[in-house]
């Protein structure tokens, strides 16, 4: 890989720092446009974005599959009889869920490393991961009911757009370059310190968005039952619940779902996120403290468990908000304040 020098506009292989000026090498674009020894060799499939979504589909509902088969061996070993009915409780649809879940932010992370749109690619691949999953389901003999069959793509979606989101903001993409002959000119440049990174929790808290992420997020916990009934009702009958065990899955989905909502609300057009996220999520968690004091049939230790889960997916959705919608740059007019 040719890397060339901002600097002195030297070019040089297998190397991230210039040995003359001691700066950072960039990516020669130049080269890779002019079909130079940097282009892209023919044969590498793996490189076009359809081959990495390939890739992080196989790779995503192949660990799945691999994680599930670890667990049964392990039910195997404890009992015969606990595998055989483990998948089909509430704890073995969590799980399940959980690991598919895993398995697409690890699989649209890998695809979305290194690139440009990273969320979309992640997008690609939790949708189609989606479909693979019920196709996977249905040839083992499991039913797939409406629920599953609308719902399923929907949260691989998100979560295959977290794992791209987390891909691209980790392994960042090399910025190009446009490199031109070095001039005569012997003048030095002056280096200009790059500005430092705020802190994630730095800034001041949007108090607006953090009430309406609040709301959004006590309407998902507490009334997820109410709004599976309005879609339920809202469908004419085109989707139908087949167990209660089924009905208490979707609405803890839905509780889920309206967490990352509320975080994503609450950090969007934000440089700190995750500051905003986790004022949601204290803010939904004295909420739920003072609903379990209030309510004589609340139980301890699902409020702790819930209040965890409110605080990691408000997080995790106020630093999804942030990414997904960077803060617009204010344009400044000619006369007037900025825009």
């Amino acid at each position: 890989m040719s890397m060339v020098c901002p600097e002195c506009h030297g070019s040089y292989e297998q190397s991230l720092q210039c040995p003359s000026c001691g700066v950072r090498l960039r990516y020669n674009s130049a080269a890779r446009k002019s079909g130079g020894a940097t282009a892209r060799p023919e044969g590498q499939w793996q490189n076009t974005p359809w081959g990495r979504i390939a890739i992080g589909v196989l790779l995503a509902v192949g660990l799945a599959h691999g994680l599930k088969m670890l667990c049964t061996a392990g039910l195997l070993a404890a009992s015969e009889e606990t595998s055989r009915t483990v998948w089909a409780t509430i704890a073995g649809l969590v799980v399940l869920q959980a690991l598919q879940a895993l398995s697409l932010l690890v699989g649209g992370a890998l695809t979305a490393a290194g690139q440009q749109r990273g969320v979309f690619l992640g997008t690609i691949v939790g949708v189609a991961s989606g479909f693979l999953f019920m196709l996977v389901q249905q040839l083992n003999g499991e039913a797939v009911t409406d629920i599953v069959l609308y719902g399923q793509p929907v949260l691989c979606l998100v979560f295959g757009a977290l794992g791209g989101l987390l891909g691209s903001a980790v392994w960042k993409p090399l910025p190009a370059v446009e490199t031109s002959a070095p001039s005569s000119d012997k003048t030095p440049v002056p280096r200009i310190r790059p500005p430092s990174t705020p802190s994630a929790f730095s800034g001041p808290v949007s108090v607006v968005r953090v009430v309406c992420g609040i709301v959004v997020v006590v309407c998902g916990v507490f009334w997820p039952a109410v709004i599976l009934n309005f879609v339920l009702d809202y469908s004419n009958g085109k989707l139908r619940l087949q167990s209660q065990l089924e009905a208490q899955m979707i609405t803890w989905e839905i509780a889920g779902v309206f967490m990352l909502l509320g975080g994503a609300l609450a950090g969007a057009t934000t440089r700190n996120g995750l500051k905003q996220g986790l004022c949601v999520g204290l803010g939904a968690g004295v909420a739920i403290v003072g609903n379990y004091l209030g309510s004589p049939t609340a139980g301890l230790e699902q409020t702790i468990l819930l209040v965890a889960s409110v605080l990691s997916l408000t997080l995790a959705g106020g630093w999804f908000g942030g990414q997904l919608f960077p803060p617009v740059v204010a344009r400044r007019r000619r006369f007037g304040p900025a825009l």
